[in-house]
């Protein structure tokens, strides 16, 4: 480890001692000087991210936060369309089984096509 400082070397070192006597245990390496010097550590949210990364991370959460806001619009015009016709997807499917028929699942996807968001 040629650009390690001297107590990550020293720590490092007794982590990989070959004697289990001499070994450190990790609840006594908490205690080393190496946690005590500066920089101290950090949280994970706190580490420093290279550009390119950091730039791939705000992109995925973009989508994401794209995809929740386009499915909440369609739950939403699909709850307003219910209002507005009267109509609404249960009690139609309980009309059904109150009739002793029952939907196949090729009928139940051509109803969910028919409904238009």
């Amino acid at each position: 480890m040629p650009d390690a400082e001297d107590d990550a070397t020293a720590l490092f070192k007794r982590f990989i001692a070959y004697d289990g006597d001499r070994r450190v245990a990790a609840a006594e390496a908490t205690g080393d000087p190496y946690f005590r010097n500066s920089p101290l550590p950090a949280r994970l949210c706190e580490m420093p991210v290279p550009s390119a990364e950091r730039s791939k991370r705000e992109e995925e959460e973009g989508r994401k936060r794209r995809r929740q806001q386009q499915q909440q619009q369609q739950q939403r015009k699909a709850k307003d369309k219910d209002k507005s016709s009267g109509s609404d997807f249960s009690s139609s499917s309980s009309k059904s089984r109150d009739e002793g028929a029952t939907k196949t699942f090729a009928e139940i996807f051509e109803d969910l096509l028919a409904l238009k968001y």
